[in-house]
């Protein structure tokens, strides 16, 4: 898994307006965008177990109103495996 050694930042200025955090997480790949404006893309390789996200705020504070998820159907199937043949009748 990925220790504190990799962590990455992407820092958001504070405004007067909610923060809106979205994460895309797809096999390895996150996806984080922040009120629409800012994002961190990265590789990750969490261990077979590991099954947390943490979100923190530094030199500030926040609270988390909601959150929501939502499981995605593959978008493209297996490019390896053999396409259906013609049947014999």
């Amino acid at each position: 898994g990925v220790g504190a050694a990799d962590v990455q930042r992407m820092p958001v200025t504070p405004y007067d307006a909610p923060l809106s955090l979205r994460a895309f997480l797809d096999q390895s790949v996150i996806e984080l965008y922040a009120n629409s404006r800012h994002c961190l893309t990265s590789r990750v390789y969490p261990d077979a177990d590991s099954t947390g996200l943490s979100i923190a705020a530094e030199g500030g504070r926040a609270a988390v109103e909601s959150v929501s998820a939502w499981e995605l159907e593959p978008a493209v199937t297996d490019p390896l495996s053999p396409e259906p043949g013609p049947t014999e009748e």
